[in-house]
Formats: C-alpha cells, structure tokens, sequence
C-alpha cells in the first residue's frame, strides 16, 4: 500500500485547496522511531495512545495545508483516526488473523482492540 485514503462525508474548504478525502503516506520505521507505538498489548488487550495515533495522522498528511485537520466535523475525524487504527492492527503481528481451516485450529488468539 503506497497511501492511506480516508474520504470525507462533505467537501472542506481550509487553505487554498479545497478538499473531500485526505491521503497520508505510509508509515515508515522513521516515523515509528520518532514517535513511539500508537498502542500496547496488556492482557491481550490493546491500549491505544490517541496522542500518538493524532501525531502520526498530522506528520503523514499529504496534499493538503498544515491544520486542516482540526477543522474535519467530528463524524470525519473518527473515520481518520479509525482508519489509522486498522492500518496498524493490520499491520502488526500482534493481531493475528483468524483463518478458516478443516484441521479445526483457527489461528491465535488476537488482542482486543478497545
């Protein structure tokens, strides 16, 4: 995947370009050293960092001016930070998929994501 894409409910008009969908580069190794996990596993249960997750979500924004998102409706700020939490559940190993098997075992247990 070479972006991330969220599209909005409506069009905003913040900066000189109007918008209706935002793309945010792929996180790298880079970002993840410079601003830390957006979660943690206690229990099999994922805690998330929002700080952390709104950091990424603001340093990978692309195509669009600084600030911009501060002024999504709240509907379409839960859908960025939405998307970016299943962007890192799948791509962390700690979440591992359940997959359909005649053996009967189904995979390992994933943590929650609450």
């Amino acid at each position: 995947m070479a972006e991330i894409v969220v599209t909005l409910s409506r069009r905003y008009d913040h900066g000189s370009k109007p918008f209706d969908e935002l793309r945010f580069r792929e996180p790298k190794l880079k970002d993840r050293i410079a601003l830390g996990p957006p979660f943690e596993v206690i229990r099999d249960q994922a805690i998330w960092d929002d700080a952390v997750v709104w950091k990424y979500v603001d340093r990978l924004l692309i195509d669009v001016a600084p600030g911009a998102i501060q002024d999504l409706d709240y509907a379409d700020g839960e859908a960025v930070y939405y998307r970016f939490r299943d962007f890192f559940t799948d791509a962390s190993p700690l979440f591992v998929k359940r997959t359909s098997s005649s053996s009967g075992s189904g995979g390992t247990r994933a943590p929650s994501a609450t």
